[in-house]
């Protein structure tokens, strides 16, 4: 059961715009449990206090400014200091090649013992659960491609596809451009 659930986002007409989406959202907004922070996320794991069972993140490619912080070492470090010990991060990330995608999961790796990921099977974007604590993933239903690209992502232990705040090379990745 949830008892509370924050919602960070930067940009106040996102928010403003959400009530086009009602339907969606089951009125996500208008929930007692739901407390809507406007705040940049990065910064916001930097200043709570607060620990989580889960932290979902949803934003940008990695090619976007304001977004390309959150794809890095560092927060996925600060992300782990805000899980519960038992918590689970998720990520959702657009697919690309597979120096994209193994840039994000080794940089996860770098923090999380235990990463997956899964293709939506709609948009080519697929969704990283990383958590500290082995779980029971079957739920997600892997399918035999997710988990041929698995073994082809988890083999490639370049430790040079670490993406850092000193170092972002995720969005030359993200469509094929190698600097």
């Amino acid at each position: 059961r949830v008892s509370t659930h924050d919602i960070i986002e930067i940009n106040k007409k996102i928010v403003g715009a959400s009530k086009f989406f009602t339907r969606y959202t089951n009125n996500l907004l208008e929930n007692p449990k739901v407390n809507l922070i406007i705040d940049d996320g990065y910064d916001y794991l930097i200043e709570t206090a607060n620990k989580y069972d889960l932290i979902a993140i949803d934003i940008e490619n990695p090619a976007i400014t304001n977004s390309s912080k959150l794809y890095t070492l560092e927060n996925f470090q600060q992300v782990k200091s805000k899980l519960a010990a038992d918590g689970i991060f998720t990520l959702w990330a657009f697919g690309g090649t597979d120096e994209f995608i193994t840039t994000i999961y080794q940089t996860l790796n770098q923090v999380f013992p235990y990463v997956y990921f899964k293709s939506s099977g709609e948009y080519n974007d697929l969704y990283f659960f990383a958590a500290n604590e082995p779980k029971d993933y079957s739920i997600f239903d892997f399918s035999s491609s997710d988990i041929d690209l698995m073994g082809r992502i988890k083999s490639n232990t370049d430790q040079r596809l670490i993406n850092t705040l000193d170092k972002r090379i995720l969005g030359r990745y993200w469509d094929g451009l190698v600097e």
